[in-house]
């Protein structure tokens, strides 16, 4: 098996050079709606409201060197952590042996209803899907809405909304040479989590692939490995990441009102071993996403202990 290093492993060790959506999204809920921040006010607003953030140290060169000396094949970039000249990227990519096997966008399609927030979403989407494939990588994995509607915007409005981006970054990724897929959302109040949600969805947009989450269904308490089954045959990329139960009411909860969180891989209530061996069974060729860390404070020897762990799984 190939394997990716998600950049969100290490997501706090990456040195950032602007506000992410995520920042972005978090100051909204703690009630900011002044001018744009810049990244030093983003992390001082967000420190002074007990929400603990600041910048990394790792460039984008030290994380593919580390990729390559942990034994990754390849990356799942966030689209926040890609912020390098394109060209030069390539470059050091290919000096390590490193591809990017998965670039993913988030962006707010399920809130854009007005034509002026839709088209600042595409412009968006369609640059990132440009840089995506100048260096090389061949699937963008789209994620087209927030956790939650829009102010004052239904839940059937959020999934046309999706739907009217999602079909049009299909086909721009038609004629660019890229494979758009999405995931389920770890959310309940969004059009984007259940089987039906998806089933629904997949009609709506002709050409959109299927991201296979190991832990995402447990949300809607659907059987991770009978929604694999369900969807493998639109399945463009893997995530592997285990879950468990918590008593922390700050973590995703699930539609029957209790909490779980990113655990351990191995530690949790997720059959790792069954996907791996379904993905044997069907000849699975494509790269598996470590979304998860092993033990340990130290997130790249942990990011390393779950390369491991994973391998002497297969």
């Amino acid at each position: 098996m190939k394997y990716s290093l998600m950049s969100l492993m290490i997501d706090e060790l990456i040195l950032l050079k602007k506000p992410t959506i995520i920042h972005r999204m978090i100051l909204h809920d703690l009630g900011y709606d002044g001018p744009e921040l810049s990244l030093e006010e983003t992390f001082r607003f967000l420190n002074d409201h007990g929400v603990p953030f600041q910048n990394g140290t790792m460039t984008f060169e030290d994380i593919v060197r580390f990729a390559k000396e942990a034994g990754f094949d390849s990356l799942d970039l966030m689209d926040f952590h890609f912020e390098e000249d394109e060209e030069y990227a390539r470059k050091i990519l290919e000096y390590n042996g490193i591809c990017v096997a998965s670039f993913n966008i988030l962006t707010e399609f399920g809130e854009a209803d007005t034509e002026e927030k839709f088209e600042k979403c595409l412009s968006l989407c369609r640059a990132k899907m440009k840089s995506a494939s100048a260096i090389g990588c061949p699937v963008v994995m789209l994620m087209p809405t927030g956790y939650v509607p829009g102010k004052g915007i239904t839940r059937e409005e959020t999934f046309h909304h999706m739907v009217r981006g999602l079909k049009a970054c299909v086909e721009y990724g038609k004629e660019i040479g890229i494979t758009v897929c999405t995931e389920t959302l770890e959310s309940p109040a969004v059009p984007l989590c259940s089987i039906g949600d998806m089933l629904r969805l997949f009609d709506a947009v002709p050409g959109l692939k299927y991201a296979h989450d190991t832990g995402n269904p447990m949300i809607m308490l659907e059987d991770p490995v009978s929604v694999y089954e369900l969807f493998k045959g639109r399945m463009a990329v893997v995530h592997f990441k285990d879950l468990a139960f918590t008593e922390d009411k700050t973590r995703i909860m699930d539609s029957r009102g209790r909490y779980l969180m990113l655990c351990h891989s191995g530690e949790g209530i997720v059959d790792l071993k069954k996907h791996m061996k379904l993905l044997k069974r069907d000849n699975y060729q494509g790269s598996i996403t470590i979304e998860g860390v092993r033990s340990g404070t130290d997130k790249l020897e942990a990011a390393k202990d779950a390369l491991r762990f994973f391998k002497e799984l297969e």
